[in-house]
């Protein structure tokens, strides 16, 4: 009886198109910048090519190693690489990663990448030797879809160049957008952008995969969305259409709810964020996944659950932590010679202005920079301990584990403490000079001070609620197609019958597919017998 029972659930299910969906697992990683290691040695070239760069280049295989191994490990429904799989787009690189994507596409698991800014016509592919570094093979737009075939592009449902749509269980679509910009790419640019016609593309998307009752998440390369305060003056090249010449960011984000993709999965930035925006519409959550190999080389673990929950975890690389951890400092110091560059010349141009109301004897004892590159020195010894703490706490994106309040304040004493140096460490000239400082639009504290407040606190904006950045759980939302709602206007009646017609006798097409009411693999009569008797409520 049991077996008979078994028996007719599976032809009901075979039938009927009934869908038992397990949890779908998934893994995210980002950013590997894999370089292949025969394309370089220890030598001088290598070295001073990369003495500031904060990437751990020289690990990068042996991380992206590690992370594969993790993944079979774990075996997920799928593996999402948010672009940027290779240093700088050399093709051995690509082809080494392939490799490793196809072990886990062996073991079952589904494999999706889109493409970020470093992968494609890079002119900065280079082999390094000794001490003398030559052009590499690197790899085109049409290249990267057929190394990567059977990492989307083979299997995609929906495709407009490195754009496609692909579905990896029953009830799931994604949706990968390609925000790389041909000609920035060749000139190294960073900059990322959606078109229109992309955009254009994707809403086209997500209205198939809607129709089709299916929950929605996207992934591409850039952020499309500001992760903290003054993250457009700091970084604009992170986030997707910071060029003037294409749809602005707030129409991108408005676009991509209206089209029902509340949640896009992000790098670029190396930095393990979560952040939203709200429209009337609904919202969109901005997923960045930090770098694997930078501090703390994450991997995001997901859950979807049948009813659309999706939940998110993280696991952390600890291969290379005091080196990945060390390497920020690059980034620190780049940034403050970047402000102290900024500042100088301000200086300079106010210095007469500035000094005057003092008398001589104080002046003397004054330590107003001469040189911007004295203004950098002085201002790294005072504010990078602090502001790199700052970023590695960013980086790992576990800022629930700390005092916020205290790491916050630990750079805003940096900064005050740099400022007491500049006044010659006279308490009782330091308001004054702060005020002259700020009238001549040289104080810079309160700019901090909002920085770090929003880095800190997550979301943007938000002075108050510590946000996680690594765990978060998300309601996604899916339509349930109405069936025999062939003209999409959300009623079945006589105008769905007349269309119906219409298709069967060739004078209007069934675009999505959904004119198979009885699901015979035919469109005829005995449709328009299903659909009278769901008119008639039968």
């Amino acid at each position: 009886m049991k077996n008979r029972i078994f028996i007719l659930m599976l032809i009901a299910i075979n039938t009927f198109g009934l869908q038992l969906q397990a949890q779908t697992s998934f893994m995210v990683i980002s950013d590997p910048h894999v370089f292949e290691t025969s394309l370089f040695d220890d030598g001088t070239a290598f070295q001073s090519s990369y003495e500031n760069e904060p990437r751990l280049v020289e690990e990068s295989q042996r991380l992206f190693d590690r992370a594969i191994a993790v993944t079979k490990k774990a075996t997920p429904t799928m593996l999402l690489i948010s672009g940027d799989l290779t240093n700088e787009g050399e093709k051995r690189s690509h082809e080494y990663v392939k490799t490793k994507l196809e072990q886990l596409i062996a073991k079952g698991i589904k494999v999706y990448v889109i493409p970020g800014n470093h992968d494609i016509d890079n002119p900065y592919a280079y082999s390094y030797s000794g001490d003398s570094k030559s052009r590499t093979e690197g790899i085109t737009y049409e290249e990267f879809a057929t190394i990567y075939a059977r990492c989307g592009y083979q299997d995609a449902v929906m495709r407009q160049g490195l754009s496609y749509m692909a579905y990896p269980t029953d009830d799931l679509a994604l949706i990968c957008l390609d925000s790389t910009i041909p000609n920035e790419n060749k000139t190294r640019n960073s900059d990322g952008a959606l078109t229109d016609a992309t955009l254009t593309w994707a809403e086209q998307a997500a209205k198939k995969a809607q129709k089709e009752g299916r929950y929605i998440i996207g992934m591409m390369h850039h952020e499309v969305m500001e992760h903290f305060d003054r993250h457009l003056d700091i970084a604009s090249t992170s986030v997707t259409n910071s060029l003037s010449n294409y749809p602005s960011l707030e129409i991108v984000q408005s676009r991509l709810i209206r089209a029902g993709i509340n949640v896009m999965f992000t790098g670029h930035f190396h930095i393990q964020s979560i952040q939203h925006v709200t429209t009337t519409d609904s919202e969109l959550h901005d997923i960045s996944t930090g770098s694997l190999c930078t501090y703390a080389s994450p991997i995001r673990k997901g859950q979807i659950s049948a009813d659309g929950q999706l939940s998110l975890t993280v696991e952390n690389i600890d291969l290379y932590y005091d080196e990945e951890k060390a390497h920020n400092q690059y980034v620190v110091e780049g940034a403050i010679v970047k402000l102290a560059n900024q500042m100088y010349p301000k200086i300079a141009e106010k210095k007469e202005e500035l000094l005057g109301s003092f008398p001589p004897i104080l002046v003397n004892l004054l330590n107003i920079p001469s040189s911007a590159e004295e203004m950098t020195t002085d201002m790294c010894r005072y504010m990078v301990p602090a502001f790199t703490d700052l970023v590695n706490t960013l980086s790992a994106g576990d800022e629930e584990k700390y005092n916020p309040e205290q790491k916050l304040n630990a750079c805003l004493s940096a900064y005050d403490d740099y400022f007491k140096y500049l006044c010659g460490n006279m308490s009782f000239i330091v308001s004054l000079a702060k005020d002259m400082m700020a009238e001549a639009g040289l104080d810079i504290r309160d700019q901090l001070e909002a920085i770090c407040r929003s880095v800190l606190y997550n979301y943007k904006g938000e002075a108050t609620n510590v946000v996680t950045d690594n765990a978060i759980t998300l309601q996604l939302t899916r339509n349930i197609p109405l069936l025999g709602d062939l003209n999409d206007d959300n009623h079945v009646d006589i105008s769905d019958a007349t269309l119906l017609v219409n298709i069967i006798l060739g004078t209007a097409s069934d675009t999505d597919g959904t004119a198979d009411l009885n699901h015979d693999g035919f469109v005829n009569i005995s449709d328009v017998t299903t659909l009278v008797n769901i008119i008639l409520g039968k």
